[in-house]
This record gives C-alpha cells, structure tokens and sequence, in this order.
C-alpha cells in the first residue's frame, strides 16, 4: 500500500525505502500487544509502528482496514500452497503415466460390487486414476486463477478511504487482480470452491488407495505396499505386513471433507463482515492444503515403490472358473436363436452352481440344458464358438490400444502379458 501510495505520489519520493529499512516486528512484541489488544493484526501494525521514528508512522495502515492486508495475504498463501499441490499432482500423474504403460497388458479380474466380473488389464486400472488425476489438475488450475483476485478497498468495501486506482496498483504490486465487487472481505464461495477441489483431490487419491487395499487383502494378494526391511506390520502378529499408507490416505480424505464443509458454511457472513468465517479458516486453509500434498506424496511414494505380483493376477484370473465370460456366453447363445430370458436363467444356473462346486463354468456349462431341450448346450452349438467366449484376452488386444492411444498411453514397451 505505501509503495502504491507512492508511485502514485500521494506520498513524498523515498517513504517506502525509508520505512522498508527502518520498520522491524518481533512475534514476542505482537504477543504482548496482543494481549492487551485482543487483535493480532493490530498487534502486528502497532509493533511496526512502534519500531519507526514517528514521523514514518502516520503511513502504516493508513485508511486501511484488517482484511485489506489478508485478503491479498491469503490469496499469495493459497497461490503458493496451489503451486506446491501441483507440482506433487505432475510428479504423480507421470507416475501413473508409467505405470499405465508398463502394465498395459498385465491381465487381472475386474470386481463390481466386489464379485468376479471380467478380465481387464492393470494399465486400464491405472488409466482411470490418470484421467481423474489430471481433470482435478485442470479444476484446481481454474480455481487459481479465481484466487488471484483480492481486494484492498476499505472498510466495508466501497472504497470510502482508498480509490480504485490504487487498490489496483497495490494489486499489480502483488501479482494479483482485483475482485471486480467485495464487502470489507472477498465473498467465500471462492475459497468454498479451492476447498471443496481439494476435497475431491483427497477423495481421488482415498480412491486409488482403497483399491489398493483391496488388491492388497490376503485373499487377493496382487500388491504389496513397501516394505522396509527394519518395518513391523504388528506389534502381536510377526506375519502382518499392514497397508499402512493407502489406510492413512484413506483417513486423512475424512478430513479434508469436513473441511470442505466447513468452508461452505463460511460464505454466509453477517452483512460486511463478521468474524466467524476467519476463525474457522485459520484452521482449515493450513491443515487442508498441508494433509492433499501429503496424500499426494505418500500416494506417490507407494505406487513408485509397491509390488506387483502378476503371477498372482494371474492366479486369481484362473480362481474365477471362467465366470468372466458369463456376457460373452449369453450373447453368443442368443446370437443362435434361442430366447433370450432361458439363455439368462441357465446362465444363471450354471454360474451358481460352478461357484458352489468349484467346476470351471464352461464345463457346467457344456452338461445343461435349455428348457424344452433334449441336447445339452454341449451338443446344440459349435464348441469353437463357446470356447472363443472365453478368451477374453482377442477383445482387449483388440479394442484397448485405441483407448490407450486416446489417453497418450505408449503401450510398445510394456511388459510381456502375464497370461
């Protein structure tokens, strides 16, 4: 403000070096006054005011209010903290890149409501994280450019006490943009909308890390978090090897949604201005921006450095009895000509009952009968046309690259298929 003041020559040529090289604050000093105060920003001016010789000090806040000085503080804070968010986001992303290419035609189940569905590849997995990672890079970036603009326009915003024309040299002094309209605060939804980014960045990588979890569960067993070799999983089961970091991911996202809330709550201030907005953001804008670049380095670190084990994708492929080809059955047989609902139910049927007995569901299959059927399913059609219905892998070699290319995924050096 005082170097705006003066390239604006409201105040004499040389008032801003002077007071850059004689003003001085101790936190100790603001403490005390702010006892007696009970405002730390005034606490923070009076102690600067206090190291200057008095003719200096008139120019310190001068037809300024609290918020005209935080406003443009905590747009720099979030700025920094978006840069810093965003530089671990690419980290990850190029981390995802990787592993989406180098596991393109590693092949393991797809689970829906955690039962057998189809064969898909890992790198197909990993794509989706990669296309949800880098649309949140893309909200995030648009909602920093939403935090460049602040206000620096007095007490309750109508620029009784400062003109526009210097709120917007004082701006530009910042590399910040002015808020086209602002009570004695910027309006809340803008924050609203960083936090509620965030929290979907959070719920992003709780999304990741609980399928992690899962994958990591040791009736599927196909990754395993890093492990040192000092590290202990329990302190009474020696065997346990715990999904720590997805689990604290997962834990820390419950927070950063509650914050979220929190700042909704904020933007119905009382008329101009009132406090309650401000006590709660002092705790939430550090914690929230602290807790997503710390999920997004753990998550970082952990992908960087997991195990997988495509073996056992590979195991747990052949654990599924074929029950992955349950569609690709049912259209085959209704593409013969036979009707569609007795197709269904003996699908039906038959999937159930190679679950419960443990046979492969193409031979359960190849022994049933459709309803008015003499002849088992085995004996009606063409057994080169069932068995294609389960090489799952002549579709996704087929259809995939396409998808792979469509996301800039280079699948030439991937691993050798491990089925």
């Amino acid at each position: 403000m005082i170097k705006a003041r003066e390239d604006l020559g409201v105040y004499p040529k040389g008032t801003y070096t002077k007071i850059k090289q004689r003003a001085q604050f101790s936190v100790k000093r603001i403490l005390e006054l702010e006892v007696s105060l009970d405002h730390d920003l005034l606490a923070f001016v009076e102690t600067v005011r206090q190291s200057l010789p008095k003719s200096l000090r008139k120019y310190i806040h001068d037809g300024m209010t609290s918020y005209d000085t935080e406003e443009p503080a905590l747009s720099l804070q979030l700025l920094r903290a978006a840069r810093i968010i965003l530089e671990d986001m690419n980290l990850l992303v190029t981390t995802l890149r990787m592993l989406a290419s180098d596991h393109a035609w590693t092949y393991c189940m797809a689970f829906t409501h955690i039962q057998y569905a189809k064969v898909t590849t890992l790198g197909w997995r990993f794509v989706g994280y990669l296309e949800f990672m880098e649309r949140s890079q893309t909200n995030l970036l648009f909602i920093t450019d939403q935090l460049k603009l602040t206000k620096c326009s007095g007490a309750v915003g109508n620029y009784a006490t400062i003109d526009p024309e210097l709120e917007a040299r004082v701006c530009d002094i910042l590399g910040l943009g002015v808020r086209p309209a602002a009570t004695q605060i910027v309006h809340r939804d803008v924050i609203a909308r960083f936090m509620g980014e965030l929290a979907i960045i959070s719920a992003n990588l709780e999304k990741i890390a609980t399928d992690i979890r899962l994958m990591s569960h040791s009736a599927v067993a196909e990754v395993m978090e890093p492990f040192k070799k000092t590290q202990k999983g329990s302190s009474a089961m020696p065997h346990k090897k715990n999904p720590i970091t997805s689990e604290r991911v997962c834990g820390q996202a419950r927070l950063t949604r509650a914050y979220a809330h929190a700042s909704v709550e904020n933007i119905a201030t009382w008329f101009e201005r009132d406090i309650s907005q401000s006590s709660v953001e002092r705790v939430i804008l550090p914690d929230a921006t602290a807790i997503v670049d710390y999920q997004l380095q753990k998550m970082n670190g952990l992908l960087s450095r997991m195990t997988i084990r495509r073996e056992r994708m590979a195991e747990n492929i052949n654990s599924a009895l074929g029950l992955y080809a349950s569609e690709e059955v049912k259209l085959m047989l209704c593409g013969q000509g036979f009707d569609p609902e007795e197709v269904y139910a003996l699908i039906q049927r038959c999937a159930f009952t190679a679950l419960k007995e443990r046979r492969h569901f193409k031979a359960v299959l190849l022994g049933a009968k459709l309803p008015r059927r003499r002849k088992t399913i085995g004996k009606l059609i063409d057994r080169r046309m069932l068995n294609a219905c389960f090489d799952f892998k002549k579709p996704l070699r087929k259809n995939l690259p396409r998808a792979y290319r469509r996301m800039s995924i280079d699948t030439s050096l991937a691993l050798t298929p491990n089925c």
